[in-house]
C-alpha cells in the first residue's frame, strides 16, 4: 500500500536528518549513536 511505504520512507528520512543534524551541531562526540555509525552514501 502507498501510505505504507511513505511511512518507511518518513523514517529514513528523520533517522537521516538525526545524524546530519549531529554532525552540523559537531556533536559527534557526544552523540556517539548515530555519529559514529557509518551512514550510506547518498
Amino acid at each position: 500500500m502507498i501510505l505504507q511505504k511513505l511511512e518507511e520512507e518518513k523514517k529514513k528520512i528523520q533517522s537521516l536528518n538525526k545524524t546530519v543534524n549531529c554532525f552540523m551541531k559537531n556533536d559527534c562526540k557526544n552523540e556517539k549513536i548515530g555519529c559514529n555509525q557509518k551512514t550510506p552514501a547518498l
